[in-house]
């Protein structure tokens, strides 16, 4: 991952790192600043989409914070651009992301090199935190290149102890330690697939169709006159939401089934349903699902110690099809001795699996069916065979 990270950042002059509010980095005499939160697009250089592509979405929260105080920034501008660019300074991303016990900043003594003793992981270290999605409060058109609020981080995130929450009339937490959101707009964003949109598309800046080699807009020139970006769609997983049954009632529940009701309800492991898709007969978990459960700790966590009610809640597991690429034993020493074993033996208070391999197995097994009987059962050289 580190070599991945320099090259691309070589590659790019540096600009897979962020670009801040306060940046003076220009190309042909334009800013590079439709990358942060404060100056959105339109973008017109394939710069601007270069510019800290990567940690844009895995700590918008912190790029946010730091987008308005230097003093907070953990990853700083690589000197220079194009021809002036400065791999002397080049480091990748995840060095500047470790910090002692007073939450100073401690880079590596080799550059790449292991975690300095005695350092833990800082806030954007871990990547999509809390804060990512209930700080939202609405899609960020102007981020996005169709202005869809599709792909790369296309929403407004804001600066404030106000939390976005999925319940109507929340209770006040003890010790004010926030603001519940009362404002149904955020409320409704933050329960609709909209919310995961944002993200879960990948546009990639290209020159011209099919074309990935040139690094800038029109003619592959870093001088090149401004126009507009032509994006490479890297991963499509929304738009396939987007247009396919789930986003209708045209699927055999009847019903929208957004990303929550898969990702973080008791799906895959709730009762089975079984349904007819053309003439193939089709039993699989479903969706929409969830547990009744307390939303915080009953007689600590609200002010006065005011009695909560159950109510319908989700899990945050966020259970996908990734394989972590460290070991658990890499994991708990760059994240710390209490980061739960991907292979965890046992089950939550719901009788689900603690291991996320489990749970990654299940949820593969339910998303899909492959049936072989059509095939042809005989082929001949030259000839078509249907499967």
């Amino acid at each position: 991952m580190n070599s991945l990270e320099i090259s691309a950042n070589f590659a790019s002059g540096g600009l897979l790192r962020p670009v801040y509010g306060d940046s003076s980095k220009t190309v042909g005499g334009v800013p590079l600043k439709s990358n942060n939160f404060t100056t959105p697009g339109p973008f017109t250089l394939t710069r601007q989409m270069q510019a800290g592509f990567c940690y844009s979405c895995h700590a918008a929260a912190a790029l946010n914070v730091a987008d308005g105080d230097v003093t907070k920034r953990e990853v700083p501008e690589l000197a220079g651009v194009g021809p002036d660019f400065r791999p002397d300074l080049l480091r990748p991303l995840r060095d500047y992301h470790f910090v002692d016990s007073s939450g100073k900043q401690v880079l590596p003594d080799t550059i790449g090199g292991f975690p300095p003793d005695g350092t833990r992981t800082s806030l954007a270290g871990y990547g999509v935190s809390c804060d990512t999605c209930h700080n939202i409060s609405g899609p960020d058109l102007d981020r996005s290149v169709q202005k869809d609020g599709f792909a790369n981080v296309s929403f407004k995130i804001g600066q404030s102890v106000e939390k976005v929450g999925p319940f109507p009339f929340p209770v006040l937490p003890k010790g004010n330690f926030h603001q519940s959101s009362t404002d149904q707009g955020k409320v409704d964003f933050l329960r609709s697939s909209a919310l995961c949109n944002s993200c879960h598309d990948v546009r990639v800046p290209i020159a011209a169709p099919g074309d990935l080699q040139h690094r800038e807009s029109n003619n592959g020139s870093v001088d090149a006159a401004p126009g507009p970006v032509t994006p490479y769609r890297l991963e499509n997983l929304s738009t396939e939401w987007q247009i396919g049954a789930y986003n209708s009632t045209n699927n055999p529940f009847g019903k929208v089934v957004r990303c929550q009701d898969c990702h973080m309800s008791q799906f895959p492991f709730t009762d089975n349903a079984t349904y007819t898709v053309g003439d193939m007969k089709v039993t699989s978990p479903t969706p929409s699902v969830f547990a009744s459960n307390f939303a915080a700790v009953p007689g600590v966590a609200t002010e006065g110690n005011f009695p909560l009610q159950k109510r319908v809640v989700v899990n945050h597991n966020f259970t996908g099809v990734d394989v972590p690429v460290m070991s658990p034993e890499e994991l708990k020493t760059r994240l710390g001795a209490d980061y739960p074993d991907p292979y965890e033996a046992g089950v939550d208070e719901y009788g689900h699996p603690k291991s996320l391999a489990d749970r990654r197995a299940a949820l593969l097994n339910a998303a899909v069916r492959v049936n072989l009987d059509k095939s042809d059962t005989t082929a001949k050289i030259g000839e078509e065979v249907t499967v």
